[in-house]
């Protein structure tokens, strides 16, 4: 039979075969596997042997439409409904003899089973979703009282499945929607300080169904006064150095810090305020030693932060010496020439870090008495000729005036010496008066 049906489909390619196999609902191995699918005829058996005659034709691996013309109504609808049960893709039903065309009107042949069909062979519709989801905020609590950032949360439900949840503030969305159970976000409600704000959650589904929160308002405190400032800040004097011998005109300078920021430093001389509070850093004022000749004066730096603290720095006691008869240099000023600013005073055996100044761009002014001179010659190390300038100010680097502007120079790392030499006239002519010499090391 097997080697007839694959005669038959090689002679018509398309022909479309199917075998109905024994009483007990075996088939020849050979012959179920020639075949396109396979009709047991189940017409008397009985519906509890099913399971039975349709499990024997598993193992073939081929579709299985049961062939059915006895069973009608109430159980033609049950052998439908259990042949599908059991592996069969359908099953024809018929109240008349085989001899005849197989012909099934449908309802108007047996509504019950053409109802059982229905049933079997169509995908169910569900119904429209039109089920708001259910949301309500759970933290904070209704009339709390709150700072800072804190825990927005909410429970939501839905009957079919939660997309999303929106918080709102006054109405506005706040950060973005939340898709993950449990909905939370952090609020950070310092803009709100002072105030009431209202909370609301507004949750969707799928199908577009959305549900607003009931309202939850809260309180916004001011935020809690920062901690009270109780450092006293640092001071100490820089310029000039404690012992150090000077006349004329000399910088005072001075190094200060604060836990949150010095206010000013006031420099005092025997305990005295001298100049107006110096409220920039660096910190420095201009000094004429000239009262003082042939004394000792002591000074200090007060150093005030915008709490009110205050701290005094460390004495520096400097004897002063009447000027030179003549002209002279009587002292250099270290500059920082990108803002044309006073450092402080270069004095013998300083030290100047570049880190500690900010920058290394910098210049060097000689200062004379009296104020105007003739000329200043420049000895720069090894260079006994280094610069001569004719006008005020004298400056190692050069400048121009109107406005002022120092030209900037770097000195390079290491010891150095500087000579600053006066004369009566221009061009380091006319009388030299009294030199000047400083010696002092750079770092980086």
């Amino acid at each position: 039979m097997a080697s007839l049906i694959n005669l038959a489909k090689q002679t018509n390619p398309n022909l479309f075969v199917t075998a109905s196999g024994y009483g007990d609902g075996k088939l020849d191995a050979a012959v179920a596997q020639a075949s396109d699918f396979l009709t047991p005829h189940l017409n008397s058996v009985a519906i509890v042997d099913y399971a039975y005659r349709l499990g024997n034709l598993a193992p073939y691996n081929k579709a299985i439409v049961v062939n059915e013309d006895l069973k009608d109504n109430e159980t033609g609808a049950l052998a439908a409904e259990t042949a599908v049960a059991n592996g069969a893709s359908w099953g024809f039903f018929w109240r008349s003899n085989q001899s005849y065309a197989f012909i099934f009107e449908g309802y108007a042949d047996d509504p019950i089973v053409y109802d059982k069909i229905i049933q079997l062979t169509t995908t169910p519709i569900p119904p429209p979703d039109n089920t708001a989801p259910v949301v309500s905020i759970t933290s904070p609590l209704e009339g709390a009282d709150v700072t800072g950032t804190i825990a927005v949360t909410a429970n939501a439900s839905d009957d079919v499945g939660v997309a999303g949840v929106q918080f709102q503030v006054n109405g506005v969305n706040v950060a973005t929607e939340d898709t993950t159970n449990p909905y939370s976000i952090n609020l950070d409600t310092t803009p709100y300080a002072s105030t009431s704000i209202t909370l609301t959650a507004v949750a969707r589904d799928a199908a577009g169904n959305v549900a607003t929160s009931a309202a939850v308002t809260i309180n916004v405190l001011p935020p809690p006064p920062p901690p009270a400032d109780d450092v006293i800040p640092t001071v100490s004097i820089t310029n000039p150095l404690n012992g150090a011998t000077v006349s004329g005109m000399i910088t005072l300078s001075a190094d200060a810090s604060d836990n949150v920021g010095v206010a000013g430093v006031q420099f005092r001389l025997n305990g005295v305020n001298i100049g107006a509070e110096d409220t920039t850093n660096p910190y420095s004022i201009s000094l004429d030693t000239a009262p003082y000749v042939n004394t000792s004066i002591t000074l200090t730096a007060v150093a005030r932060d915008a709490a009110g603290n205050v701290a005094t720095s460390a004495a520096v006691t400097i004897n002063v010496v009447a000027v030179p008869a003549g002209q002279a240099v009587i002292s250099f000023t270290l500059i920082n020439a990108d803002t044309n600013q006073d450092i402080m005073g270069l004095t013998n055996g300083m030290t100047i870090s570049f880190a500690a100044l900010g920058t290394p761009r910098l210049n060097i002014r000689a200062n004379t008495s009296p104020a105007i001179v003739g000329s200043v010659k420049f000895g720069f190390d090894a260079s006994s000729n280094y610069r001569t300038e004719n006008g005020t100010p004298y400056a190692l680097a050069g400048n121009s005036n109107n406005p002022l502007d120092y030209y900037a120079w770097s000195p390079s790392i290491g010891s150095h010496t500087i000579t600053g030499t006066p004369y009566t006239s221009s061009n380091a002519g006319g009388t030299k008066g009294s030199a000047l010499i400083v010696n002092f090391t750079v770092t980086q």
